[in-house]
């Protein structure tokens, strides 16, 4: 199945919005990223040193060639709000280590520290989730946890995941190997009628 356009692609269920990421995110990912780094820097190999402008620029203009030939789905998420207020960008989520053959992709998401506890993650889920299954021809989408990171592994089971099991040497960051635990969503589990 074809993805839509980036630009056709619009997300949201009244609180939050999903938007590709653009240009005009580089300076909300950087504040978000940098007040986040003490809780990201454990569990997600982007945050091992402050964000700058320049970086951030650069892989948001390398993010339309990977959403083109399906490789990475990367999004801003914002708070949704009045049309005419500049919308707070809460964090960011996307699907990589797309298999063309067998139809998964791994989910991932995270939300700046400011805005954790309000139930963000757990809403973004279905939302990326129903894009990935019903625009991205999705068989699986699996969301893999550092064993350690109860944050997220609440935040993944709370969303309706279903919980696989242990990986054994499955992330790395830094130097360091890490266990996982895989999650999974299929169709049926939002609904859709496919198993």
């Amino acid at each position: 199945m074809q993805p839509l356009s980036r630009d056709q692609v619009c997300l949201t269920d009244g609180v939050i919005t999903l938007h590709p990421v653009r240009l005009e995110h580089a300076e909300g990912f950087v504040a978000a990223i940098n007040e986040s780094l003490a809780e990201l820097r454990p569990w997600m190999s982007f945050a091992q040193a402050p964000a700058t402008l320049p970086g951030i620029r650069d892989w948001i203009e390398d993010q339309p060639a990977l959403w083109e030939r399906g490789l990475n789905y990367a999004f801003a998420v914002l708070e949704a709000g009045a049309a005419d207020e500049e919308p707070v960008l809460l964090g960011g989520c996307g699907f990589n280590f797309v298999h063309p053959v067998h139809r998964l992709a791994n989910l991932i998401y995270w939300v700046r520290t400011s805005r954790c506890g309000e139930g963000i993650a757990t809403r973004l889920i279905p939302l990326l989730a129903g894009f990935g299954f019903r625009s991205l021809g999705l068989n699986r989408i699996e969301i893999v946890v550092a064993a350690g990171n109860h944050a997220s592994l609440r935040v993944a089971e709370k969303a309706g995941a279903l919980r696989e099991g242990l990986m054994r040497n499955r992330i790395l960051l830094g130097d360091t190997l890490q266990e996982a635990i895989m999650h999974s969503l299929i169709p049926g589990d939002l609904g859709l009628g496919r198993e």
